[in-house]
Parts: C-alpha cells; sequence; structure tokens
C-alpha cells in the first residue's frame, strides 16, 4: 500500500513539473545595440556654389559752384543706378560641434573666391546739351565668414542647423563720367578696393555617413554702404566746367549665397549606442 502511494505521487511531480516550467516567464535574447551618430568632434571640408546681389547705388553730388546741379536734377548726369550681379562661389571651411543629447552647438570659419562683378550705365544726349556717360561697378573678389551654429539631430545622421556671425570680404568699386564738352571730352574717375565688414545668418541641414558629411546652406549677408568720391579732373580741352565738384557713390553690398559642402570629420561618425 505504502509503495503504491509513492509511485502514485511520483507520476504525479512529473506531470505537474512541465505544466509550471511552462507559466514560467521566458527571458529575451539580448539585443544587438543600435549606433546612434555622434556629431562632436572637428572637421574640414570644400563648399561650391552660387552668390547673387542686387544693388542700388545713389549718387549724391557737392557742388560749391552750382554749375552740375541743373544736370544732376534734370537726371542729365545720373543720380543714382539700380542692377542685379550673379557669380559663383568656392572654396573650403573648417570647424568643431559638441553635441549634448539632441542638440548640437558649434562654430565654423570658411572663406571663398567669387567672381561677383557687375554695375550700371547711363547714356543721355538731352537737347541742347553735349552726350554724358556715367557708370559705376563693384566686384567682390572674396568672402569669408565666421560663425556659430545651433542644431538639433533630427534622426540618426541628420542635422537641422541655423547659423550667424561676421562676414568679411575684399571688394572693388569704381565711378565715371565722362562729358564730350565744348573744347574737349571732361572726365571724373575713381576707384578704389578694400576690405569691409558686416554681418551674416542663415541655416541649413547636414547628413552625415562615416567620417564624412555633406550640408547645404544658405547665407544672407550684409557690409553696408561703401562711399567712393570722385572729383572733376581735365583729360584734355576745355578746363573742368565745375571744378571742387564732387560726385560719391554710395555702394550696397549685401545679397545671399546658397551652396553645397563636403566636410571630412575627425572623429568616428557612430560611437554611441542605444538598446
Amino acid at each position: 500500500m505504502k509503495k503504491s502511494l509513492l509511485g502514485f505521487a511520483a507520476v504525479g511531480v512529473l506531470i505537474t513539473t512541465p505544466v509550471l516550467a511552462a507559466d514560467m516567464p521566458v527571458k529575451a535574447p539580448p539585443t544587438a545595440p543600435v549606433p546612434v551618430y555622434s556629431w562632436t568632434g572637428c572637421y574640414v571640408g570644400a563648399n561650391i556654389g552660387g552668390i547673387r546681389e542686387h544693388d542700388n547705388t545713389p549718387v549724391t553730388l557737392v557742388d560749391p559752384t552750382g554749375i552740375a546741379t541743373a544736370a544732376f536734377t534734370t537726371r542729365r548726369i545720373a543720380s543714382g543706378f539700380s542692377y542685379d550681379r550673379n557669380g559663383v562661389l568656392g572654396g573650403g571651411q573648417l570647424g568643431c560641434n559638441w553635441q549634448v543629447t539632441n542638440w548640437v552647438a558649434g562654430i565654423e570659419t570658411d572663406f571663398v573666391g567669387s567672381s561677383l562683378a557687375g554695375g550700371g550705365t547711363s547714356n543721355t544726349a538731352a537737347p541742347g546739351f553735349f552726350p554724358l556717360t556715367s557708370a559705376v561697378t563693384q566686384k567682390l573678389d572674396w568672402i569669408g565668414t565666421t560663425r556659430g551654429r545651433l542644431g538639433m539631430a533630427v534622426g540618426n545622421g541628420v542635422l537641422l542647423y541655423g547659423t550667424a556671425g561676421l562676414a568679411y570680404t575684399g571688394v572693388r568699386h569704381s565711378y565715371f563720367q565722362s562729358d564730350a564738352a565744348a573744347g574737349g571730352p571732361v572726365s571724373i574717375f575713381a576707384s578704389d578696393s578694400t576690405t569691409l565688414f558686416g554681418w551674416t545668418a542663415g541655416g541649413g541641414a547636414e547628413v552625415g555617413f562615416g567620417q564624412w558629411s555633406v550640408k547645404g546652406e544658405a547665407l544672407y549677408y550684409d557690409l553696408g554702404n561703401h562711399p567712393l568720391a570722385a572729383n572733376c579732373t581735365v583729360v584734355s580741352g576745355a578746363a573742368c566746367a565745375t571744378p571742387n565738384t564732387v560726385f560719391t557713390s554710395h555702394f550696397e553690398n549685401r545679397g545671399a549665397i546658397a551652396r553645397i559642402g563636403l566636410n571630412y570629420r575627425f572623429n568616428t561618425g557612430p560611437v554611441a549606442a542605444k538598446y
């Protein structure tokens, strides 16, 4: 009898053990970490793009004799010019980023050469006056910026950012006036080459893959107005009819840049991990 009871108990244990084991939670196997792109680190790269300005160049007159004032107010002598300029640019940049959670702060400086050039011309032949030509030209040889950047990583290897800072550029300006006056032509001419400073702001997007990243950005820059004074000078023939007269051109230097760039990053790209 006792042996029979022990046998039934053993069978019961064998039957219930698999049932209890089936009810116990099973721990899932560990998953592999997902790499997360890190923007922290420094970089160097190159860029290429386009540059555009719409310029207004008003001309003011100082005329102690009063002789040129009538021609100026009747627009026989142009009192201003308006023109568009377009060009290409290209150069390099370097910078550094620091990432905290999804926020990315950085600083970048760049220097590019530019083909931006152009100007305006006015030709008049008013009745009772000799023909007269006046013109302005300006050329932007290079432009550089030093900017702060602040953005957000919106995806793995995708950064959207805004940027603002200092802009500086090398420019050339000129003013020319030629009057077929009685007794011989009289011309007024002046030119200069200078470096201007101002501000720039814009934004862009950057995509990283390994140690490389590609960006596209747009910037607006404002370098203010630059005055250029031109005095009447004699070329040949008659003396200047307006001695001590000064024409001052006020050149605008503001425009927009759109460009793409390729950066080589000195960090390792995806260095963090999420589970």
